[in-house]
């Protein structure tokens, strides 16, 4: 989506001048990231990492969905928070501690949880979205929706040392829901048990970094694979994924993106 945007301003100039030294990474592919609309949907363990790190390169709109109070168990890995905003809401924390990291940048805080009945408009307009919920349920509902309003978009899952990632562009490869067998699509299972908190902070980078190279052009994406990382012996390694015959998110698509 092309929005119009200012030129760099010399504050920017200079907060960005590390990742414009760049050869691949012009001012042009600066203003690309400017003129982006970024939703973050959940500010849990994947999510503020991938957060902070599109706050710092520049996103010029992000909206941030959370409905969750910071609790002391949330600690070891979402690091946007400390015990001193204990029982306080998220959305609220989190935003203005991005706001503190970049002010040249637009944050919009939603404090809701993200529904059926909602998400349609919580992603309206967006050219990218980040899912970061710890629930399967959630997480189809936001591919589900992501597919019909054609927004790419990336599903994290963490465990122990290990985590996973999957970024869906309609049209290009399987969807999130092809993965999953229909009897797990039916639980509310958490993502959320044992982790480890680097993990979740490796995993929302790599949410981070295909975000940045989807709106900028840069590098190669892999949609509809499963990049998978284990930390206790540093291997990564994509599992290529076919597209589940009549699955029932994007199969009504399939025609549409032929």
């Amino acid at each position: 989506m092309q929005r119009k945007g200012r030129p760099l301003s010399p504050g920017e100039l200079e907060r960005y001048d590390r990742q414009l030294r760049i050869p691949t990474f012009s001012h042009e592919i600066q203003q690309r990231l400017k003129k982006s609309k970024v939703a973050i949907l959940g500010l849990g363990g994947t999510g503020c990492p991938c957060a902070i790190y599109l706050s710092a390169a520049g996103v010029g709109e992000i909206r941030i969905v959370e409905h969750d109070k910071v609790e002391l168990s949330n600690l070891n890995r979402q690091i946007l928070y400390g015990e001193c905003v204990l029982r306080e809401y998220k959305v609220e924390v989190g935003t203005e501690r991005l706001r503190d990291l970049n002010r040249d940048i637009s944050l919009e805080a939603v404090k809701e949880k993200v529904t059926e009945k909602n998400v349609e408009e919580l992603i309206r307009g967006c050219d990218f979205v980040v899912d970061g919920f710890d629930k399967v349920r959630d997480r189809l509902i936001v591919n589900q929706a992501c597919l019909i309003a054609q927004i790419p978009a990336n599903h994290a899952f963490v465990h122990g040392f290990r985590g996973e990632v999957v970024t869906v562009i309609p049209g290009q490869g399987p969807c999130l829901r092809c993965f999953i067998d229909d009897q797990t699509a039916l639980t509310s299972l958490s993502g959320v048990g044992n982790v480890i908190g680097v993990a979740a902070g490796v995993v929302g980078l790599f949410q981070a970094t295909d975000v940045i190279k989807h709106l900028t052009s840069i590098g190669e994406i892999f949609p509809g694979q499963r990049l998978l990382v284990d930390l206790l012996d540093f291997t990564l390694y994509h599992l290529e994924q076919e597209r589940r015959r009549n699955c029932p998110h994007c199969n009504h698509l399939q025609e549409d993106f032929q």
